[in-house]
């Protein structure tokens, strides 16, 4: 296994943008999904005459989500018991590892600050959060617009219809992880670092352009070491998660995890769908329903080389995308 830390420097707008009805794309994300990194990643390595068939077959690289970055802080999202007072801007967590997840029934949501403003709360669970000199820092993405007019390649003129407006990220810069197997035949240090690769919509528009710098990591600089609090351990997503299971129908995906044969229990941040996009048939891909970014799974069954594994490797499915990603939830620093 080899680890990489990977920046993503962004050198033009950024725009990744789902689909849109209209000729206004806004860019909808604001961390780079592991799925964008990877094929971008790959139609790099196409381009330079890289042969990626057994990689496309048997995946050997993973691609964790990259997270912006301001002030050397990486911003990543916010667990779903995090709440923030609309009046004076205070923040209030809940520490699911003191929640007693026996008894749901009596569990109590926070209506007030700890300034006392009553009803007043917001959950923010999702949001992308950083904590600095021990305060909640919340990332706020500068954007700028763009106007782009086609040309009609019947009459050779400006169409009214081919009028683009592009809402993108400006001066983005993110950092994340890729994890390589032994079976991978890739060095992606001598091959990336110090090269451009290109996410988004708006490409030959000269938008989506990130210089990238590689640093090779060992698992010791990733993994810190955690104690179990109550005899549990909380994984927050960084990435949308879900399990697919074989039933009479196909292929069913749902919530129900296990680690180490133990299920989890979980605190749900919301559902969403995703999917993906195929560099191979140029198709959108089957749309998944998986819980959302700061979502929590709560076990007690687990060692340090099992949070390890699960941290660098994932939980689930098409992790080599990006999907099913966590990371343990410090429980001096429950955000």
């Amino acid at each position: 296994m080899r680890i990489y830390e990977v920046e993503y420097n962004a050198e033009s707008p950024i725009i990744l943008s789902r689909s849109s009805v209209t000729n206004v794309f806004h860019n909808s994300y604001k961390y780079l999904p592991g799925s964008t990194i990877r094929g971008a990643i790959l139609t790099y390595l196409i381009n330079n005459n890289h042969d990626i068939k057994e990689e496309m077959v048997k995946p050997s690289m993973l691609f964790h989500p990259a997270f912006p970055v301001k002030d050397d802080l990486v911003f990543k999202p916010a667990q779903v018991l995090l709440f923030r007072c609309k009046l004076c801007n205070t923040y209030k967590p809940l520490n699911p590892y003191e929640v007693n997840l026996d008894n749901l029934d009596n569990f109590e949501m926070p209506f007030k600050c700890d300034n006392g403003h009553p009803f007043a709360l917001k959950p923010i669970g999702g949001e992308l959060i950083a904590i600095k000199d021990g305060r909640v820092e919340e990332y706020k993405p500068k954007y700028a617009i763009f106007d782009s007019v086609g040309i009609n390649r019947v009459t050779g003129s400006s169409d009214v219809n081919l009028i683009y407006t592009y809402i993108a990220l400006i001066n983005a810069k993110y950092r994340g992880l890729i994890v390589t197997n032994d079976s991978c035949k890739f060095d992606l240090k001598e091959l990336l670092d110090n090269e451009v690769i290109f996410v988004g919509k708006g490409i030959n528009r000269g938008f989506g352009c990130l210089r990238v710098k590689i640093k090779e990591k060992s698992k010791h600089d990733i993994i810190k070491k955690y104690d179990k609090l109550n005899n549990k351990i909380v994984l927050k997503a960084l990435s949308p998660i879900f399990n697919i299971n074989i039933s009479d129908n196909g292929l069913v995906t749902n919530y129900e995890f296990k680690i180490k044969l133990s299920r989890c229990k979980i605190l749900s941040n919301g559902s969403m769908y995703v999917s993906g996009f195929s560099i191979v048939s140029n198709t959108e891909k089957v749309k998944i329903a998986a819980l959302k970014e700061g979502s929590l799974l709560i076990t007690d069954n687990i060692s340090e080389d099992d949070i390890a594994d699960i941290v660098l490797n994932g939980i689930g499915p098409f992790i080599c995308a990006g999907f099913n990603i966590v990371e343990v939830l410090d429980h001096d620093s429950p955000y």
